[in-house]
């Protein structure tokens, strides 16, 4: 169960991105940079622990019988609170999972405050959550950049 909880957790994760968290953190001097989580105890429990509770809670509460035809390659979850799509969210991770096929988690998130410019891509190192820390896939991310155009 580690695996979908952590899933939930990191997609979950992603409720406050700013322009103002990425600012000093573009191309190499990101290498081994931690991104810290900004909204721990708001959002979702700051606590290891507490997460763990809760995601579980989500994922029973999002099991469902739906059987697709063919093993999902992806999914798209909300990201509102827990308490508002966590549910949403763990049935579709509970999908995800339940493939056996799922490698990569690439997470989109909103601008809140209105200052970015454009979308930015964070390419190297890990993000710090209250379960642990999460490694970029740095492979993906150079590869995204390679292809050129805005992020």
């Amino acid at each position: 169960m580690k695996g979908p909880i952590t899933f939930l957790f990191i997609f979950l994760l992603i409720l406050n991105l700013t322009d103002a968290a990425f600012s000093s953190m573009k191309g190499d001097s990101m290498k081994d940079h931690t991104r810290k989580p900004s909204v721990a105890g708001q959002f979702y429990p700051a606590n290891a622990e507490r997460c763990r509770t809760e995601v579980a809670q989500c994922l029973e509460q999002g099991e469902t019988d739906y059987k697709p035809t063919r093993p999902p390659v992806g999914g798209l979850v909300p990201h509102a609170g827990w308490v508002y799509s966590g549910r949403l969210a763990a049935m579709t991770i509970n999908a995800l999972a339940g493939s056996g096929h799922l490698e990569t988690v690439v997470l989109f998130g909103a601008d809140h405050v209105g200052t970015a410019r454009q979308g930015e891509l964070f390419d190297s190192g890990v993000w710090q959550t209250p379960l642990g820390e999460v490694a970029i896939d740095e492979a993906l991310a150079d590869a995204i950049l390679q292809a050129g155009g805005p992020i």
